[in-house]
């Protein structure tokens, strides 16, 4: 910052650094009504496993507590899961499609069915009691009861969580770049030593 004479009378820096470790593929958004819902949520995927596993997730893993949803699709790409740990019921339409457009392009949704108290949400898909992920066009639904059941942290420990974090993680940007390379016209001319020749 500078006054008008040029003189610099302070500066702000911010460090990235903490945001780099481990990277935004491992970045875990959790949609809550308030901040003790979050907290929770995320003590229950961090803590709930080995002393091995905390420590890799504690490594790994980025926590982002959204307190209001999103009205779109994209405001959720960079987050490799989303956790609903908050009621749906007051959500507008285009709130709801977003995340239900976040799972059918491929993201990892998981329901706190307890906490969002709206079975319209994604019906055909929560229809039945399974705990297996169910597919939502190229995403995946995982299901638990509730906060209070602990079921969000056997979600992500043991086999369960080895299987979810072997799933492959594909960047929003990377799928991108490939439909442009398919769908993309790319013109080739010719140079003038090829035509003379």
């Amino acid at each position: 910052m500078s006054d008008a004479q040029s003189h610099r009378i302070g500066s702000s820096a911010v460090s990235l650094s903490s945001l780099n470790k481990g990277g935004w593929e491992n970045l875990i958004a959790v949609l809550c009504k308030d901040h003790t819902a979050c907290d929770d949520a995320q003590s229950q995927i961090s803590f709930s496993a080995s002393e091995e596993e905390v420590a890799e997730k504690d490594h790994n893993l980025r926590f982002v507590a959204l307190l209001a949803p999103r009205p779109h699709w994209m405001h959720y790409a960079v987050a490799r899961f989303v956790v609903v740990a908050g009621p749906l019921s007051n959500w507008t339409p285009e709130q709801r499609l977003a995340l239900e457009a976040y799972a059918r392009q491929g993201g990892a949704l998981v329901l706190l069915e307890n906490e969002c108290t709206d079975a319209g949400f994604l019906a055909p898909s929560r229809a039945g009691a399974t705990t297996d992920p169910v597919l939502v066009g190229q995403g995946s639904l995982y299901r638990t009861a509730s906060l209070s059941s602990k079921e969000l942290g056997g979600l992500f420990s043991g086999k369960s969580w080895k299987s979810i974090n072997a799933r492959p993680y594909v960047p929003w940007g990377s799928q991108v770049d490939s439909f442009r390379r398919v769908a993309a016209i790319s013109f080739d001319f010719p140079r003038l030593r090829w035509l003379l020749i």
